[in-house]
């Protein structure tokens, strides 16, 4: 997370909002870093955070235990998503935290005036005694006396912002703390110098420029131009690939130096020959050669990282020419990269249309090259990310796209598996893994038996969504398998 004047007006007024112990209302649009920042703030604090994702269906006796909780053990309790919460709801929290907040400050208001009327202890050491000024604070809240730690700190998140929605009752418990879009340049900066990029400054500037012209440019699909969450996500899955390309790249320097070291060897003979005047010289062109080199290995990263998740959705071909144009204007060394070769190694481009060919062809469908190819960027769109959704009119071949790709990826799993056991104890490592699909209809199952709901007896019952994600981890430590969930209709 970028470290900007945004975030220090919202640490102040956090701090300032939990030091009266009032509610601090954090708002901000989507990925603005508002729950980032109330962690952090709480983890440099040494402050136990407790996160509570809020829901619609969320009752009032979740919220209350959860306060009454984070009261009696003096830590900070984080609703996150508290727009989603019914208004009878905001307006009960917002009672419950201006109680709150009224018996603390009676509570210190009379613990001072006891401090000025009492006169000081001294310890055995001969200073004040400090051991009562910590002391919990006695109130009632929802009907249950308890002691409450001088520690607890409540802070509510909202994507809304403080708009007439909220109950008065909750605007005069909180405090309104506000949080705009980040710098974008700042994170992929940080980012690429985390990476190991020493021209970071530079290429992060580059960088967003060029997804900022996209988006004006109306190159990027339709999801990014409208949010910037996207965006940013955009921008995070560009910087991540790129670590991958660039550590590649450096490995394949250190190969390439250590099957070759005579150049090394004759640079270090000659400057053991001169003198230490001249023998700058070579240092300086060696240093300055390196330099440039690692720039190059850079830029080139970069630009592969672009090419491999953009293009997948840059499925228009006006959006594609648009968009390459723009990256040859941004990164010059683009033009020594076909626009649409990056997808997948040729081998294993080949293999996986082959398979796919041969399955469309088995369950009676044409093995059409639009089919084909829509299944290829769906493959590379998997590769890149965990979830990925298809969008097409009925009729399209989305059902077909996915279920002959999950098939032709079993049967070159399979071929690899027979293959390696024919190998006897050479196996070889496969890039193919065999894929479970699990097919969900979300139209016809309620909020509840999709996600999962709270019960009051037995507790947080999981829903459709959940049982399929823990289903899907690993089953045994000897295969890998992808799990390719489905939902139609959605």
């Amino acid at each position: 997370m970028g470290h900007t004047p945004s975030t220090d007006r919202a640490i102040l007024g956090i701090l300032l909002a939990l030091e009266g112990y009032r509610c601090g209302f954090v708002r901000g649009p989507c990925m603005s870093g508002k729950k980032t920042t109330v962690v952090q703030l709480g983890k440099a604090l040494g402050r136990m955070v407790v996160n509570l994702q809020c829901c619609p269906t969320m009752s009032p006796g979740v919220v209350q235990r959860m306060l009454l909780g984070a009261l009696q053990t003096g830590a900070w309790l984080l609703l996150d998503s508290v727009d989603l919460l019914t208004q009878g709801l905001l307006s009960m929290l917002g009672q419950h935290l201006f109680d709150i907040q009224q018996s603390f400050a009676e509570f210190t208001k009379k613990k001072n005036q006891r401090l000025r009327e009492e006169p000081t202890d001294w310890n055995a050491d001969g200073v004040p005694d400090c051991t009562n000024l910590h002391s919990d604070c006695p109130m009632e809240i929802a009907g249950k006396s308890i002691s409450a730690r001088p520690s607890y700190g409540c802070v509510v998140i909202s994507s809304k912002g403080y708009s007439s929605e909220v109950p008065e009752i909750l605007r005069c418990a909180t405090r309104p703390i506000a949080l705009t879009l980040p710098d974008y340049r700042i994170i992929a900066e940080v980012m690429l110098t985390s990476i190991g990029y020493s021209d970071a400054v530079s290429l992060s500037q580059r960088l967003v420029d060029l997804l900022s012209l996209a988006q004006d440019s109306l190159c990027l699909p339709d999801s990014i131009n409208d949010h910037q969450s996207c965006y940013l996500v955009l921008l995070q899955k560009i910087i991540s690939a790129s670590e991958m390309h660039f550590h590649q790249s450096e490995r394949q320097t250190d190969i390439s130096d250590e099957a070759d070291p005579t150049p090394s060897e004759t640079v270090t003979v000659r400057v053991d020959d001169k003198d230490r005047q001249e023998a700058e010289h070579p240092s300086r062109f060696l240093s300055s050669h390196l330099s440039v080199i690692q720039g190059l290995m850079e830029e080139t990263a970069i630009v592969k990282a672009i090419l491999s998740v953009s293009l997948p959705v840059l499925y228009e071909q006006k959006k594609a020419l648009q968009f390459s144009i723009l990256l040859k204007e941004t990164f010059p060394i683009a033009c020594q990269f076909p626009l649409f070769q990056e997808y997948i190694e040729e081998e294993e481009k080949t293999q996986l249309k082959y398979a796919l060919r041969e399955e469309l062809q088995r369950t009676c469908f044409h093995a059409d090259a639009e089919i084909i190819s829509s299944s290829l960027r769906l493959y590379h769109a998997m590769k890149l990310s965990p979830a990925v959704i298809l969008i097409g009119p009925s009729g399209s071949g989305k059902t077909t796209c996915r279920c002959a790709l999950a098939e032709a990826l079993n049967h070159l799993a399979a071929l690899t598996e027979h293959d390696n056991r024919m190998d006897g104890d050479t196996p070889q490592i496969s890039t193919w893994n065999s894929v479970d699909t699990v097919v969900l209809f979300p139209n016809a199952m309620s909020h509840t038996e999709l996600f999962g709901s709270f019960c009051e007896k037995r507790g947080w019952q999981d829903g459709a969504v959940v049982k399929v994600l823990r289903d899907s981890e690993p089953r045994s430590a000897t295969r890998i398998r992808k799990v390719i969930r489905y939902i139609n209709g959605w």
